[in-house]
């Protein structure tokens, strides 16, 4: 599209190599020949570019007569869309063309028999492929009911601990068809030393296995599920079969057409010597239309005055509502924001001239008096009273819709009465004070009122109270948002709700001596132990022997983040001390992957003089370290081992989970740590993970008994207790599975024989030990008293102000984009949730203009506080810009951490996670040291805290509960005496 003088130009060449570069020199090339052609050659003739024939008769049109005669001469002969007749200049037929490129026919004849041929032959292949469709949802009935039944028995089977039978089954479940069961499964008997000395599993050939097996992967995922077919393709093909399904309702049989054109009654005698008919049906447009605007205009709740108008789209009716004014609403919801709208312009007036009534009443109050005066049976006359003059008293119609009622004297005499707006006679008094306690003459009765004089405070509770009361006319949000009964009345609590409330009573009482350190923690849960001791069989006042005897313990951790068990055992040796225990902790290594966290490791514990960084190492010989940046020996001799090996695969927050046997982040971590502890046995062991890993599966599977059973059949004996940090003086509520494992043999089994014996002396020693543990484990618990803002800083504190400017600086942006995979973005999940739950536009936490804390939230972050904000209110009937509460906003809106918390645990935090968390009446984001903080990690028992929040906060989310970590140490030391 360029001249050639354009081209040729310098200008357009550097553009060019600009653009294109050294990967297409050929292109900058022909560019400069080009140049140089044109450079010689500019001046010369060139000829006329050729013209194409077909260009050179583009203009000459065809005869309409001969092409509507073509046409009708098609449609005489019936033949299918897509056949064409040509004719010749003189009228004559020259051919017929088919819908194929080789389908050509001369004769009419021979069009007609090959367009029957051809018709005949697609319904019979729509036939085929409908039988062959049922056929197929047969055979796949037939495989779920056969994949049911393995199933069942394979459940039955596990239930009866038959694992032989049950492996049979699992393989036979994963040969049948379609089956979602994946390869790369982890054993669970040990493997002999002898193979782990030779190198399976080790080096490079696990990652060529990684490789292989995500190739197999990859070859055996199955195809995307087709989308459904549209409405006009699955009535071809219906009508292909002669078996169309039209909707009922909108369609009518309006006749026959018989063969002569004509469409007559289905009654006609017309039909009786008919041998070909056909069936006519009309879509009854209008009456579809009708029925639909009339049930719009039922649902959306308007008049006759509306006019309504159904437009069909594919993607749904269009519906257009036009007001008699002329303005347009195209939903359900701008409609009700109109009304209520206009309610509140309507109601507007009153409320303003209502205000400035009990503005004045409180005016008046300041230097006059008011009354109160109340008769049970004559509630009109009942309300509050101020002096309009001397001589008459007036009732206060600002607070209430009742009528106006006038106290006057009766004709001048020292008597009172009451009449209502019409100067009806109500009421006489008998005294001659009108508002005291007395009796009041209504008509020939005597009814007892009582009156006081309000004053101070009184007046203004009195006024508050009245107001609290609902009157007049309201929105649709007070209708379905009040109580039917007053909100004078006290509310009787039910037996749960009072079992709460005492619960929060007693923690508020221990709760300005409750411990808020770990040393203080360890402290109390020895003298727990103590006391356990006492009430226990051996009467004994003194702590377990293993806590008080002469020893060096040497300790391990794996992926612990910031090494929680470490900080546990040196607090419980400062513990120790006073009793005259003079055990001791030899910290050995640690296992780091994350690079920052290592540099929090290196700071705060200098002392540790091995620092590997990837578990599933641990199990060879040599592994990387990362203080050395060399492969070094892995340690051994270990008496305990701590770890927490990936919850990724495990996490209910994980929409694409996995089990430990499809070797995922999960399964290879875990296969790491069991490595270590078959070459290298380390006598105690302590594993931790999500609470997910014990649920059961659609079988009654739990993944921890695949844990247990990897443990037992290595020579331990092993259990598992679901424990809650707020159970042990820490104010949070984190669900955690610990694993225990206590050392029965010093060496693995070297064949198969003796892993079968070697696991049944490991479940005689769980039998033994397990008991006892979980007895120490209660025995250890103490609800915490603390409120999580005990462990909060200070608004002003330099570290606060400076992490708010931080997140100020950053202009954080929503995004917009949708997730690969997802079918809604963030955008329309809200307004669904706003439309569901009727909020229309109402945002009462970020509604507050120039508010400091709207800089560090983006747009998404604004919406969904908003949203909670309301849930809260609507369900709980609780205020959280007032009541202190914690949200993970990283969640989407239907599951955000910390919105629903029972009620006897509103005073703790939620679960603390990586994410971003949340401070509802502070109105600020949550430090990473404060997180830190909740997970019982202080600042006093590290070296160095100099580290950025979000890498904090990261740490914080990923690590053990210092206290539960305590009690389960505790646990384990004093039952690694019974098996000795």
């Amino acid at each position: 599209g360029k001249s050639p003088d354009a081209v040729a130009s310098s200008k357009y060449l550097k553009m060019v190599k600009n653009i294109y570069g050294s990967a297409h020199k050929d292109r900058v090339a022909a560019l400069a020949k080009f140049a140089d052609f044109w450079a010689a050659h500019q001046n010369d003739e060139f000829p006329d570019p050729k013209v194409h024939a077909l260009a050179a008769m583009k203009y000459k049109l065809i005869d309409r007569q001969l092409l509507e005669q073509a046409k009708k001469m098609a449609a005489d002969w019936k033949l299918p869309e897509g056949w064409a007749v040509k004719l010749g200049k003189d009228g004559r037929l020259i051919k017929v063309n088919g819908p194929g490129k080789a389908e050509i026919y001369h004769t009419k004849e021979a069009a007609v028999k090959a367009a029957e041929a051809k018709a005949q032959k697609k319904v019979e292949e729509a036939k085929a492929a409908h039988q062959q469709m049922l056929s197929a949802q047969g055979r796949n009935e037939e495989a779920s009911h056969s994949k049911a039944l393995l199933r069942k028995q394979l459940s039955e089977a596990v239930q009866k601990e038959d694992y032989e039978l049950a492996e049979r089954l699992h393989a036979k479940l994963k040969r049948a068809p379609d089956s979602s069961s994946r390869k790369g499964e982890m054993p669970i008997v040990a493997r002999s030393v002898k193979d782990l000395g030779r190198g399976k599993g080790r080096g490079k050939g696990v990652r060529k296995h990684a490789l292989k097996l995500k190739a197999v992967k990859a070859a055996e995922t199955p195809k995307k599920a087709r989308k459904a077919l549209g409405l006009k393709f699955e009535q071809k093909q219906q009508v292909a079969r002669s078996e169309l399904t039209l909707r009922a309702g909108e369609w009518r049989l309006e006749g026959i057409r018989l063969q002569n054109g004509s469409i007559v009654p289905l009654e006609s005698k017309e039909l009786e010597d008919a041998r070909d008919a056909v069936l006519v049906l009309v879509y009854v447009d209008e009456e579809v239309r009708e029925r639909k605007r009339r049930r719009i205009i039922e649902d959306w709740g308007l008049d006759d005055t509306w006019t309504v108008t159904v437009r069909y789209r594919l993607s749904g009716d269009q519906v257009t509502a036009r007001r008699a004014d002329g303005r347009v609403f195209f939903t359900k919801l701008e409609v009700a924001c109109a009304k209520d709208k206009e309610a509140i312009e309507q109601i507007r007036p009153a409320a303003e001239k209502r205000a400035k009534e009990i503005e004045a009443l409180l005016n008046w109050c300041k230097t006059g008096q008011v009354w109160e005066f109340e008769v049970q049976e004559l509630s009109a006359i009942s309300g509050l009273y101020r002096e309009e003059h001397s001589q008459c008293y007036a009732k206060v119609q600002c607070l209430d819709d009742s009528q106006p009622i006038q106290v006057r004297r009766k004709d001048g005499g020292s008597q009172w009465q009451f009449f209502d707006g019409d100067n009806k006679l109500l009421a006489e008094s008998t005294l001659e004070s009108p508002f005291v306690n007395q009796k009041l003459k209504v008509a020939e009765d005597l009814l007892e009122a009582r009156g006081e004089t309000l004053a101070g405070d009184a007046m203004s509770n009195r006024i508050a109270s009245q107001l609290a009361h609902c009157f007049g006319s309201c929105c649709r949000f007070c209708t379905r948002n009040r109580s039917a009964r007053p909100r004078s009345e006290p509310q009787s609590l039910t037996r749960s709700e009072a079992r709460f409330d005492a619960r929060l009573r007693e923690l508020e009482e221990r709760r300005s001596n409750a411990p808020r350190s770990l040393l203080e923690m360890t402290r109390c849960m020895l003298e727990k132990l103590k006391a356990l001791q006492k009430t226990s069989d051996m009467c004994d006042e003194h702590l377990p022997k293993p806590l008080l005897q002469k020893q060096v313990l040497r300790i391990g951790t794996m992926c612990s983040g910031t090494d929680a068990p470490v900080l546990v055992a040196r607090a419980l040796e400062r513990a120790l001390k006073p009793e005259g225990s003079q055990l001791a902790f030899d910290h050995v290594f640690s296992v780091e992957y994350d690079s920052r966290k290592q540099e929090f490791l290196k700071a705060n514990f200098p002392g540790c003089p091995l620092l590997f960084r990837d578990c599933t190492q641990m199990g060879r010989k040599r592994a990387l370290e990362v203080l050395s940046k060399k492969p070094q020996p892995v340690p051994g001799n270990l008496d305990i081992l701590v770890a927490g090996f990936s919850c990724k695969d495990l996490s209910m927050m994980n929409s694409y989970r996995k089990t430990l046997q499809e070797m995922g982040q999960s399964g290879s971590t875990l296969r790491g740590v069991l490595d270590y502890v078959e070459r290298y046995r380390p006598k105690l062991v302590l594993l931790e993970n999500v609470w997910a890993i014990a649920k059961s599966n659609s079988i009654g599977f739990r993944q921890v008994e695949l844990v247990l059973e990897g443990l037992k059949a290595r020579g331990y004996a092993a259990g598992y207790r679901l424990m809650n940090s707020c159970d042990y003086f820490l104010p949070q509520i984190r669900h955690r599975i610990w694993m225990w494992a206590i050392r029965i043999s010093e060496t693995s089994p070297a064949s198969l024989e003796e892993s079968k014996v070697l696991r049944e002396k490991a479940d005689f020693a769980t039998s033994q030990v397990e008991s006892r543990y979980n007895d120490l484990l209660v025995a250890l618990e103490e609800p915490c008293a603390l409120h999580f803002e005990d462990y909060m800083l200070d608004d002003d504190h330099p570290r606060v102000k400076a992490h708010f400017q931080w997140m100020k600086s950053k202009e954080r942006k929503a995004v917009l984009k949708k997730r690969r995979g997802a079918k809604q973005d963030w955008l329309e999940k809200y307004d669904s949730h706003r439309t569901r739950n009727d909020y229309q536009y109402d945002r009462p936490y970020t509604s507050v203009r120039d508010s400091d804390f709207l800089q560090v939230l983006n747009e998404r972050e604004k919406e969904l506080i908003d949203l909670k904000c309301l849930d809260i209110m609507n369900e709980q009937g609780k205020d959280p810009r007032v009541v202190p509460m914690l949200w993970e906003l990283s969640q989407s809106v239907e599951r955000v951490p910390g919105v629903r918390v029972r009620r006897d645990r509103q005073n703790y935090a939620t679960c603390i996670l990586p994410g971003m968390l949340w401070h509802s009446s502070r109105h600020r984001w949550v430090l990473g040291i404060e997180k830190l903080a909740l997970q019982g990690i202080f600042a006093e028992d590290l070296k160095d805290i100099d580290f950025p929040e979000k890498l904090l906060g990261d740490l914080a989310g990923n690590a053990f509960t210092t206290s539960v970590c305590a009690a389960n140490l505790i646990a384990i030391l004093c039952c690694s005496a019974v098996l000795v």
